[in-house]
């Protein structure tokens, strides 16, 4: 048993002293079978490894300072326009500050910066450029626009058309819009009438229920004063009750001691 470990031992020996190429065909080293992994792991330039920033793309180790400089979609670059170089990210419950990747600027951050160059959508002056805030600006003044469509003067009485700012002016001049302002004149004159109308109805709802009222507190006065003479009427009759019954228990009283007097003597 113990010869036989030996003499696999000493053919391992030999097989990891071979003289072997490296597995990347482009590369020419030449060196002992139980060194290749060893140069593979390290040295050979021609062996694909996982870049470190983006963890999925393999690439030849030679070629991975320019991947990692110029085209790894996760290497940390400034905003070219306003500078930004840190991103805030929510992770487990907490916000943290890190580098801005390019993928997060070319996917995300471009469609949020106040200073990206943008061209107006209503192709005014193809040559004219606007950050975002001043885009804004641009768009949401009604003047100046030459190209934004903005709605009549005249919707709210009927006009659905969409004209551009230069044209506003001839558009408004327009003979249909008279007439649509007569019927918006009538419309109004028929509801001012209805208002009328129904503020004299609630006028004289409102009379009628002054009166109303006033009778219930008519009756309710005389109510109160017949209450109150009854009530003026029973404390008197108390009071005589009150008097009538002291008299007659004083009148007991005395009659008690004559007539105990009697019978003593």
């Amino acid at each position: 048993m113990g010869c036989k470990s030996t003499e696999d031992f000493r053919a391992r020996q030999r097989i990891q002293t071979l003289m072997t190429y490296c597995p990347n065909m482009e590369c020419q080293w030449k060196g002992f079978l139980k060194d290749v992994c060893t140069h593979t792991a390290r040295d050979c330039q021609f062996e694909k490894v996982f870049c470190h920033q983006c963890k999925h793309a393999r690439i030849q180790r030679r070629n991975m300072e320019t991947h990692i400089k110029k085209n790894c979609m996760e290497r940390p670059v400034s905003c070219p326009v306003c500078q930004l170089k840190e991103v805030v990210v929510k992770s487990r419950r907490k916000y943290a500050s890190k580098p801005l990747a390019y993928s997060t600027l070319i996917n995300e951050h471009y469609k949020t910066c106040p200073k990206w160059p943008m061209r107006c959508p209503n192709r005014c002056d193809p040559q004219l450029t606007f950050t975002r805030g001043s885009l804004r600006t641009h768009l949401g003044s009604d003047t100046e626009c030459p190209e934004k469509m903005i709605d009549c003067s005249f919707a709210a009485l009927g006009c659905k058309e969409k004209i551009k700012v230069p044209h506003v002016d001839d558009h408004i001049k327009h003979t249909k819009h008279l007439s649509m302002l007569l019927k918006g004149h009538f419309l109004l004159e028929e509801s001012v009438r209805k208002l009328q109308n129904e503020k004299k109805e609630l006028e004289r709802n409102c009379k009628q229920h002054q009166s109303s009222l006033m009778e219930k507190q008519l009756q309710l006065k005389k109510q109160c004063s017949s209450l109150e003479e009854k009530h003026k009427q029973l404390e008197r009759k108390l009071y005589l009750t009150f008097v009538s019954t002291f008299f007659v228990i004083a009148a007991a009283i005395i009659l008690f001691y004559i007539i105990n007097s009697y019978i003593v003597k």
